[in-house]
């Protein structure tokens, strides 16, 4: 029935860029160490900038439209936040934060996951819209759940952005796959998830793009196979066993068209594996077992879906014991065996946040840590979301900044050094928190974070110079 339209759907797949451009890691309940949640995001911005912190006051109010008729409406921010946000992307901008911690206890984050299921008007919003809208409206997590999915999807069918958007809470997390027209929502008391720029729940709904790739998400296959065979994951795309050899194979995506259009050359490039390896294969992971006689014994699962295996291997050798340390030491993970790393160096300005949001006393004590560039070459920084300011670096660019320069020096090997600051900061992070708490005393906060920031501004910079 649907075979005519097989070279449309093929076309339309090989034409479309893949988004890939966050990760996140959420951990929540008894998956963590103390009383307290955490989430990490790693932003690969899709608006190009250096990552900057960015204080937006209660009530601070600005104008934006409707995302069908572009109506202008005035908006009035209900809750103090503070966002990770591009140098542009700031007052008297539009804020467009790519991640958020508010002032009730909530974090926000997201990842693309690119379906064409969006709000096809030329006002229709974007994720940073999305995000804003409710952490600025939200009184609790439930609240931001409605606008997240029922005033946003349901009702106003805003976005012309699909998304994995990353909800974090006092008592516990979601994880909320979502498009302009529906909504799949994972609620997180005790547990983890990692995740990045592809639907699972929702992967059967983009016809053109994931469909094509394979049946459902988590499809894999263990078969034997001889030279020239091709193995599909239940749909139309697949790999092609060109060569089998004494101990290694050659494979290559299939059908091998269309390699000429500059982002899906890599995604036909013969690949030479061995036994007992794993390499990617376009959109596909494939796994040499074994030979013999002539014949190779095969494993094959999606791209997307061996790089989440690989991080939660990370993720739960660790759990029950997971710590802000752990998120940033996860965050510059930059070789992951051939799969998408962490901490990435073809994008410019990548910057991270790690979140933490305790069981109690949350509207005083909720923060976070903040790489204003790669992971591996920044050094993270707290800020509490009761600060009243912020070492000046860190809002206007120049921290990101010197970061990207000490990673275009030192690449990766700075990455000891820098996180022997982490732990004194941690440390001493940790003790004035109960100061704070003690004495109910916001300034010492921002006082502390002033100085923390000054500290690893000045660190920077010796090895700059």
């Amino acid at each position: 029935m649907y075979s005519k339209y097989i070279p449309l759907m093929l076309l339309i797949f090989l034409l479309t860029p893949q988004v890939q451009s966050c990760k996140d890691i959420i951990a929540c309940g008894d998956a963590t160490e103390g009383d307290y949640n955490l989430l990490l995001k790693i932003r690969d911005p899709s608006r190009p900038d250096f990552q900057v912190l960015c204080i937006i006051p209660e009530n601070y109010n600005y104008t934006y439209h409707h995302p069908w008729t572009g109506k202008s409406i005035k908006y009035v921010a209900r809750h103090k936040y503070i966002g990770v946000t591009s140098i542009n992307d700031t007052p008297p901008a539009i804020v467009k934060s790519g991640m958020l911690l508010t002032d009730v206890g909530l974090a926000f984050g997201d990842a693309d996951t690119n379906s064409g299921w969006i709000n096809p008007s030329k006002y229709a919003w974007d994720d940073f819209d999305w995000l804003r809208y409710a952490a600025e409206n939200s009184n609790n997590i439930q609240e931001a759940i409605y606008y997240l999915t029922v005033d946003a999807v349901d009702n106003l069918h805003a976005t012309g952005v699909s998304e994995n958007l990353f909800l974090l809470g006092p008592d516990k997390g979601y994880v909320i796959e979502a498009d302009a027209y529906r909504y799949h929502i994972k609620e997180l008391i005790n547990g983890v998830d990692v995740l990045s720029n592809y639907p699972r729940e929702l992967w059967d709904t983009q016809w053109f793009k994931t469909n094509l790739i394979s049946s459902s998400f988590d499809a894999e296959v263990y078969t034997t196979v001889r030279q020239n065979s091709i193995v599909h994951l239940g749909s139309l795309l697949g790999v092609e066993i060109s060569y089998i050899g004494k101990e290694s194979i050659v494979v290559r995506e299939y059908p091998p068209i269309f390699g000429f259009i500059k982002h899906r050359v890599n995604a036909f490039k013969p690949v030479i594996i061995n036994t007992n390896e794993s390499r990617t294969v376009g959109d596909f992971r494939v796994t040499l077992l074994d030979i013999e006689n002539s014949e190779a014994d095969i494993h094959i699962t999606t791209a997307v879906k061996a790089w989440q295996d690989a991080m939660f291997k990370y993720v739960n050798e660790k759990y029950g014991n997971i710590t802000i340390k752990d998120m940033m030491n996860w965050s510059r993970i930059y070789d992951l065996d051939g799969l998408r790393p962490m901490c990435e160096k073809r994008f410019k300005y990548e910057g991270a946040a790690i979140y933490k949001i305790p069981n109690t006393n949350y509207k005083l004590l909720s923060g976070g840590w903040f790489s204003p560039n790669h992971a591996c070459s920044s050094i993270y920084v707290p800020f509490h979301i009761v600060d009243t300011t912020i070492f000046k670096p860190y809002t206007n660019g120049e921290a990101a900044n010197l970061s990207l320069t000490l990673y275009n020096i030192y690449g990766n090997n700075l990455t000891a050094i820098l996180s022997k600051v982490e732990e004194v900061l941690l440390y001493e992070n940790d003790r004035i928190e109960k100061l704070a708490l003690r004495y109910n005393e916001s300034q010492l906060l921002t006082n502390f974070d002033i100085n923390a920031q000054k500290q690893a501004w000045i660190t920077e910079e010796i090895y700059d110079n």
